[in-house]
């Protein structure tokens, strides 16, 4: 099994890169001055010059079109999948070994999702902001209405896949490609967001984030995805950190619930 994994950066510096995973830089074509990685998002087939706008998307962009393996996927700087249940050592960091053994029973893996307080539609107020979001049913009920249904379930529930982190085998990778980039070409083309802040502007990572736990409810059997915690290797932001342990903590409390659930379904046959 032929796999390309990937760490992708925007800038040089030092990072943990898990064995079998190679750096990646994204945003390239406006870097030409940092020299130090093979792999770079500006080469072949690519939209490496729209990075401010579309983040690690470029990367994502580059590896679709550019790359023949049997999975591919990548990770950040410094958001890494982890094997471990508890704690941020390097040696936990999923390799590609590791992602070989998985992928023996899955077609995915993605972080493990995260829980809205309430539900996507109601918490989406910053980045996409309710306009984003607004945007973004048009553009699916024009570009593929068929994924409508689905959508409409995805922003009345409250869990998400965040960071833009997955791992597929290639036929799924290149068919979700297919589908989000042209969601968000149709939004490229018909939404002004030239009020945006820098951050804002970030506008078609933020809502790709959304676009991938909508793509597979409606392609792939949740039995085929694997979830994996995220970890951060800077973990001096004790906002971020905060906000993960908040969330593993939703996420127990979620395993608690399904399995309770499943013990009451199994008694009630009886």
């Amino acid at each position: 099994m032929l796999i390309k994994a990937y760490v992708i950066t925007h800038k040089e510096q030092k990072m943990p890169v898990p064995v079998g995973f190679e750096p990646l830089l994204v945003g390239a074509q406006n870097h030409p001055e940092i020299t130090c990685y093979k792999n770079r998002d500006n080469e072949g087939d690519n939209i490496s010059a729209k990075n401010k706008n579309y983040c690690e998307l470029t990367g994502i962009y580059w590896m679709w079109k550019n790359i023949k393996a049997d999975v591919v996927g990548l990770c950040h700087y410094r958001r890494f999948f982890s094997k471990a249940s508890f704690g941020v050592r390097i040696e936990d960091y999923l390799d590609t070994d590791t992602i070989e053994q998985i992928m023996t029973d899955y077609d995915v893996i993605v972080p493990v999702r995260h829980y809205y307080e309430k539900s996507v539609i109601e918490s989406e107020t910053i980045a996409p902001d309710e306009a984003d979001m607004a945007e973004l049913s048009r553009a699916i009920d024009t570009v593929s209405p068929d994924y409508m249904d689905v959508y409409d379930e995805f922003i009345h529930d409250n869990k998400v896949y965040f960071y833009n982190m997955c791992i597929m085998k290639k036929e799924l990778f290149d068919s979700y490609c297919e589908w989000l980039f042209s969601v968000l070409s149709f939004i490229e083309k018909d939404y002004d967001i030239s009020d945006k802040d820098e951050y804002r502007a970030r506008i078609y990572g933020f809502i790709s984030e959304r676009l991938l736990k909508v793509w597979l409810m409606k392609n792939v059997e949740p039995s085929k995805i694997h979830e994996m915690r995220v970890v951060f290797s800077d973990n001096t932001a004790l906002g971020k950190k905060k906000s993960e342990l908040n969330n593993e903590f939703r996420n127990i409390k979620w395993s608690i619930r399904k399995a309770f659930r499943r013990i009451n379904n199994k008694n009630a046959k009886k």
